[in-house]
């Protein structure tokens, strides 16, 4: 039998709860602490492992979609570049066997592109305000399901205007 994901990482969370913690010096404040984070983040990962794929593909779409934009508003001196790293990306996220890492991956590439698409474009100030317009409202979306995505750990500062995971990945299909 393999265990799931779940399941280890709830019996992570019960050997620092159980024994690790326990074990610490109560002096240790810093210790105790670090010991508390590492097992919200467990408990955080517990509950983004079913998302994780999704999350990754609708940041890939988001993001290639934005550079076809970019690109379709403005001759840019690294269009043609981002433009390419936007189609392999789309082709990652239509392969249903593309693991994760190659996502992710693809996503780190589309963010190195629409930096150099953004530099490119506040380098002309007939683009720039047309470019950063685009670039605020796919960040909206964005930051959306980035915010959705960590809920979990209690940080926002606007937690009534937050959706779940599973409303920002339905919103970005």
């Amino acid at each position: 039998m393999q265990p799931s994901f779940e399941l280890r990482i709830q019996t992570m969370v019960k050997a620092m709860r159980e024994t690790i913690m326990p074990a610490l010096d109560p002096a240790n404040s810093a210790a105790i602490e670090q010991a508390y984070i590492v097992m919200g983040s467990l408990e955080l990962l517990r509950q983004q492992i079913d998302h994780a794929h999704p999350f990754e593909v609708a940041d890939a779409r988001g993001m290639a979609e934005l550079v076809r934009a970019m690109i379709c508003e403005a001759s840019l001196p690294s269009g043609e570049a981002a433009d390419a790293v936007a189609a392999r990306a789309l082709l990652a996220v239509e392969d249903r066997d593309s693991p994760l890492s190659a996502l992710r991956e693809c996503n780190r590439a589309l963010r190195a592109a629409i930096g150099l698409l953004i530099a490119d474009a506040f380098a002309d100030d007939d683009v720039s305000s047309r470019i950063q317009t685009l670039v605020l409202n796919h960040s909206e979306r964005q930051i959306d399901r980035e915010r959705a995505f960590v809920a979990a750990a209690n940080f926002d500062v606007f937690p009534n205007s937050l959706r779940t995971i599973k409303e920002t990945l339905s919103r970005a299909s």
